[in-house]
């Protein structure tokens, strides 16, 4: 092969097709859309599989706190009823505060 040979090899493969390029480039588009999405779809599964794990956590502490106040109250009956007139008065007190300060 002479220069002139190896030159129109060269040109022939360095030109495009402009449909071949805008093929590819929406397969490279879809391509991409695809792998967002799927990225995405992962992000949102872990996001919900940990909020359902902290969801179970607190039930599980408002479950024992509840068994705990439930136990507290049957031991102590009138302590019980002491802490909850109080805090009670405490409440109505900064409620009375708050809507004064509306005014």
């Amino acid at each position: 092969m002479d220069n002139s040979d190896q030159e129109t090899l060269t040109q022939g493969s360095a030109q495009s097709n402009p449909a071949e390029e805008g093929a590819t480039a929406a397969e490279l588009a879809r391509r991409a859309a695809r792998e967002a999405i799927d990225s995405g779809k992962g992000y949102a599964q872990n996001a919900i599989n940990e909020a359902g794990k902290r969801l179970t956590a607190a039930k599980e502490q408002v479950s024992r706190a509840a068994d705990q106040g439930t136990h507290y109250v049957s031991e102590q009956p009138a302590r019980a009823v002491a802490i909850a007139a109080a805090g009670g008065a405490i409440l109505g007190a900064l409620l009375v505060a708050a809507m004064r300060g509306r005014r």
